[in-house]
């Protein structure tokens, strides 16, 4: 137990979990104060600088469809003259693409040529913490959780948190 002073100058004391918990009220007050500052510097910097940032970003649009263009245009020349160097600063790689196909013909064939098949963690512990995998039992294990609005449970509870 810790002995403090409260701000009318009587001593109280408060066991280590209270003043655990009163430090995290206190850190997360300075936390949300801290994003908030740099919330509001963020917006003043976009509406400051609003007309570059639409700039940067249509510029950057226009590269974006101006390279398709070209990828686009170097495919149709390499289909027509399967010239992998149509042009400087550009080349064509060639990648074995698969057609649409069946999954459950894929999985199907997984299984027969037993490949593929991997366990999948997550669908696993969902049903061994049902119960019913033997070998892996689910087991209760406790997990604190704390408060979203920590002040309002502190100030409900009457207990003071503001350093």
């Amino acid at each position: 137990m810790t002995t403090e002073t409260t701000a009318h100058g009587a001593s109280q004391t408060k066991p280590p979990l209270l003043i655990a918990i009163v430090n995290l009220a206190r850190a997360r007050d300075e936390a949300q104060y801290a994003a908030s500052l740099l919330k509001q510097a963020r917006e003043q910097f976009e509406q400051t600088n609003a007309t570059r940032i639409a700039a940067a970003q249509e510029t950057a649009d226009r590269a974006a469809n101006a390279e398709k263009i070209v990828r686009v245009m170097a495919e149709e020349d390499y289909r027509s003259s399967q010239d992998k160097h149509p042009q400087p600063g550009v080349s064509i790689q060639i990648k074995k693409t698969l057609p649409v196909y069946s999954e459950n013909y894929a999985f199907e064939w997984c299984k027969t040529h037993n490949v593929g098949l991997t366990w999948d963690k997550k669908v696993f512990e969902a049903i061994a913490s049902t119960g019913e995998v033997m070998a892996v039992q689910p087991f209760d294990q406790p997990r604190a959780t704390t408060a979203t609005d920590l002040p309002a449970a502190l100030e409900k509870a009457g207990i003071e948190w503001r350093a």
